[in-house]
């Protein structure tokens, strides 16, 4: 009995017997057709989001490195980063990411070094957040795409049931 399933491989494409000139097929051929499109479409959106995801966690781990940095340099008064050229292109790149900060400074005072990481810890979880709803239409895609595949496998079934029924008919 053939079965359908939501793979991880690239190929997102059905099978050739079941990509022919719809013009050609049945009801049960075209309906497979639409649901086998509707899986691989829905798979491909799982992909996406994936890869936008584990970009974000890719940020979230940047900022945990420039914080850890900077715990590593602060003192009481404050943070000295003239002498650090590693943090100092970090928070450049966290500029870029969406940090607020003044990017022109490499001494700041206990406030503004305050300010700084609670910038960072509100750029991450925003980040954090995110990838959360990602995660949420993430799993509703993949139900969605089960779905799909579900109702491809029944009519396979009874596809097949039905075939099975003739052929006792006709012995």
């Amino acid at each position: 009995m053939a079965e359908l399933s939501l793979s991880t491989s690239a190929e997102t494409s059905p099978s050739p017997s079941v990509t022919d000139s719809p013009k050609a097929k049945g009801v049960t051929e075209n309906s497979l057709l639409i649901f086998t499109k509707q899986s691989g479409r829905l798979k491909e959106e799982v992909a996406q989001k994936g890869a936008e995801i584990s970009q974000r966690q890719e940020k979230i781990k940047f900022i945990h490195s420039i914080l850890q940095a900077i715990n590593k340099l602060a003192d009481e008064n404050g943070l000295d980063i003239s002498n650090d050229a590693e943090l100092q292109e970090k928070l450049k790149v966290a500029k870029e990411i969406g940090v607020d900060f003044d990017d022109t400074a490499l001494k700041f005072s206990v406030v503004e070094r305050d300010f700084l990481k609670e910038s960072l810890l509100l750029t991450e979880e925003e980040l954090a957040n995110e990838n959360k709803v990602e995660m949420q239409q993430m799993q509703k895609l993949i139900q969605t795409a089960d779905h799909w595949l579900t109702m491809a496998n029944l009519l396979l079934k009874n596809r097949e049931k039905s075939v099975k029924s003739l052929i006792d008919k006709i012995r």
